[in-house]
């Protein structure tokens, strides 16, 4: 177990305890002190470059994992440490691996909550550790300063907790679906957070009185102490506020976390690492200026990149196959998370007692001096470390029975995870964006679009920069069919998380349906500069728009307009024989002939002279009042289909407008030689004969076959308006 090693400080100890500073001034300000502002910095600028969800990809990398090889490396690499510890460093990682791969073929999430508490104590010992390191840099060794900057970092890391709805919702989240039946009263959570609130002031009052007095007494004190609290503070309580990405959030603080780690890393381990290189003979890596350094970086970087190219970017597909597979496979495919949920318990396991500033080398390492530590504290540290034991195990095994038992009750994970946790996380977690939007989408799946609508926006009055509470709400109204209000919600969206391909074809095809044309075609535009296979837009997409945008303006009397429309239409849709179509009737209404026959050959010829179409044209000819040019496409379909009785009757009708009647009897003939029941074909013939006559022999004539032309229209079921009947009563007595 433990075991501190202890020797007496040099001079050269002596002289480093009176800096102030851990490594150098420059090296400090920038990796410990003024590291918050230069990540908060960056990050805000990288958001310009990529997206929220790659630069939380990139951190989790090489950040939050790549951080883990360093401890690794000397758990495992230096041959002194590794026989002092030998039976952890041994049985440590097969407990971790079992207690992962036992909670993942089970598909439980309980370890996960042991995992992000674990997280936040790390950060805080990470500080707390820097915190006694800079004290003891100025041979600051008192008990009561020690146990005041514990209670700072434990207060603090606490109220960044607690009083940060953002996270307050995902530990409730994680406990739930843990299987923890989470029934207390909600008001426990304010009365938590005022408790805290109300330790974290107490406590800080205190450390700046006892710092005070101790400046007063002309004790030593260590400014850059307060630096590194006040910057992690405030980066720890940025990261979990409610108005900053979640995402960016977890990568903000992984980053500063890793920063500080790596660099306070390299300076204990400098020396062993130029120990280790020099084996490699003589051209290693530290042979060089910078190039040891490069080689530790690199390191890290490789081991992140594990992470980057098996689980990070295949994730959703490693669950699903998991899914899906059985026996071995399901263990293989279980393996790359279990890998890494041992690795995190591991890196936080091995950081308990590796880093120890209470043993020897690390004291010369530093620089630095603290008082021995005695026998009867290392037995008692012996013993303790036994008892941490109990802090994972206890809870890992709880854990497991609970969600098993959850199982077991027939509430299956799935259901308990997807529907009804929306209320009970709002009431935990009143002030939390994400509860609410959890509500919200819970909602919609569950059709209660009211519910979704209002859940979305109390999400958004608590977070104004949430971009998914303003796609919920656009989701909403498109399955209402409100569309202008969806628009409108994907718009604020998508400006809240801009080129979003998924969020600007949501916008895109809600413009669409709302018909709002000019808006639909410029968010065409920016689809159109996305890599094929991105998003499911299409460039006949845009045609649909400048169709739809061409009918609209066809109906307000914007003919012109409408014509150009449909011309744009037509280069997105050229095998679409109805575009030429419309556009001849855009340009009858400009009175330009010879473009709407132009309009109407380019249609047939789409469709390759199909006599539907020809049909159609014919009929569009009839009703434009194109005569001469109907009768020769009646003329046309006839030698092709001599049995349509309608072709025949309107060739009647194109030829009776001409004034060739003969044509015209001819034509209204055959059409009631192939429908002897077409009484339309008896009217219209008769109409004819009642309207053109050259002299009075010839009218008595025409008004006897008139009469007996609409008696036979009537006897098949074609009424003859009465006003007809009774002009022609006059005219037959007139003629007799």
């Amino acid at each position: 177990m433990a075991t501190t090693i202890s020797q007496p400080i040099t001079n050269e100890a002596k002289v480093k305890a009176k800096s102030m500073w851990i490594a150098s001034p420059a090296v400090d300000l920038l990796l410990f002190i003024f590291a918050p502002l230069l990540i908060w910095g960056s990050v805000m600028v990288a958001r310009g470059w990529v997206s929220s969800e790659w630069i939380w990809l990139l951190a989790i990398s090489f950040c939050s994992v790549g951080h883990h090889l360093p401890g690794f490396l000397r758990a495992y690499g230096d041959s002194e440490f590794f026989r002092l510890y030998r039976t952890r460093l041994i049985v440590a990682p097969l407990l971790f691996i079992a207690a992962c791969y036992t909670f993942e073929l089970a598909g439980f999430v309980g370890l996960k909550v042991i995992i992000l508490l674990w997280a936040i104590w790390h950060g805080m010992m990470q500080t707390f550790g820097l915190m006694r390191i800079y004290d003891a840099k100025r041979g600051i060794h008192s008990g009561w300063g020690r146990q005041l900057d514990f209670l700072l970092c434990a207060t603090f890391f606490l109220a960044g907790t607690i009083l940060s709805p953002a996270r307050t919702f995902d530990l409730i989240r994680r406990i739930v679906t843990s299987g923890v039946p989470l029934t207390f009263d909600p008001t426990w959570i304010l009365f938590l957070q005022k408790i805290t609130i109300g330790a974290t002031i107490s406590v800080a009052a205190i450390y700046v009185l006892f710092q005070i007095v101790q400046m007063v007494k002309g004790s030593p004190v260590s400014p850059m102490k307060f630096a590194l609290a006040a910057g992690t503070g405030w980066i720890w309580w940025l990261c979990g506020s409610q108005g900053v990405d979640p995402l960016l959030g977890v990568a903000m603080f992984e980053i500063f976390h890793a920063v500080q780690y790596l660099a306070i890393v390299w300076i204990v381990q400098q020396k062993t690492y130029h120990s280790w290189a020099s084996r490699l003979g003589r051209f290693h890596f530290g042979s060089f200026p910078g190039g040891l350094l490069l080689a530790y970086l690199g390191l890290i970087g490789i081991y992140g990149a594990i992470h980057f190219f098996t689980i990070g970017q295949q994730a959703s597909s490693l669950v699903e196959w998991h899914r899906e597979s059985e026996g071995w496979m399901t263990i293989l495919l279980t393996l790359p998370m279990v890998l890494l949920g041992t690795s995190t318990l591991m890196h936080y396991y091995l950081d308990g007692f590796i880093w120890k500033v209470r043993q020897s080398k690390v004291q010369k390492d530093l620089g630095i001096q603290q008082e021995p530590t005695g026998l009867k504290e290392r037995l008692v540290s012996q013993r303790g470390h036994l008892a941490k034991w109990s802090l994972f195990v206890v809870p890992a095994v709880l854990l497991f029975l609970l969600q098993w038992q959850m199982s077991q009750s027939g509430n299956q994970l799935q259901a308990q995870e997807t529907y009804g946790l929306g209320d009970l996380y709002t009431t935990l977690a009143p002030n939390s964006a994400d509860a609410h939007l959890y509500r919200a989408k819970e909602a919609l799946r569950e059709s209660k679009y009211d519910k979704a609508l209002e859940s979305a926006a109390k999400a958004h009055e608590l977070d104004p920069k949430d971009w998914e509470a303003w796609a919920v709400t656009g989701n909403a109204y498109h399955e209402i069919r409100v569309y202008d209000f969806a628009a409108t919600a994907y718009y604020h969206a998508e400006k809240l998380k801009p080129n979003d391909p998924d969020l600007l074809w949501n916008l895109f095809y809600a413009q669409m349906l709302g018909e709002q044309w000019e808006p639909a075609l410029k968010t065409s535009k920016r689809l159109e500069k996305f890599p094929a296979g991105t998003t499911i837009y299409t460039p006949r997409d845009l045609g649909i728009i400048y169709a739809g945008w061409a009918e609209d303006e066809y109906e307000s009397g914007k003919y012109e307009h409408s014509k150009e429309l449909w011309k744009k239409t037509f280069e997105y849709y050229p095998d679409d024989y109805a575009v030429k179509v419309r556009l001849a009737f855009a340009c009858l209404k400009l009175g330009e002939k010879q473009e709407v026959l132009d309009a109407w050959k380019d249609a047939i010829a789409i469709e390759e002279n199909s006599i539907r179409v020809r049909q159609e044209f014919a009929g569009f000819l009839m009703e434009a009042e194109y005569w001469k040019e109907a009768v020769a496409v009646y003329v046309e379909l006839l030698e092709d289909w001599p049995r349509d009785e309608e072709g025949w009757m309107n060739l009647g009708v194109a030829y009776w407008r001409l004034g060739e009647i003969e044509y015209a009897k001819s034509a209204f003939q055959n059409a009631v030689v192939y429908e002897p029941f077409m009484g339309e074909a008896y009217y219209n013939h008769g109409l004819m004969l009642f309207q053109t006559y050259k002299d009075e022999a010839e009218k008595k004539e025409n008004l006897q076959a008139v009469s007996d032309l609409w008696k036979q229209a009537e006897k098949v079921g074609f009424t003859v308006q009465p006003a007809l009947w009774q002009r022609w009563r006059v005219r037959w007595k007139q003629a007799q």
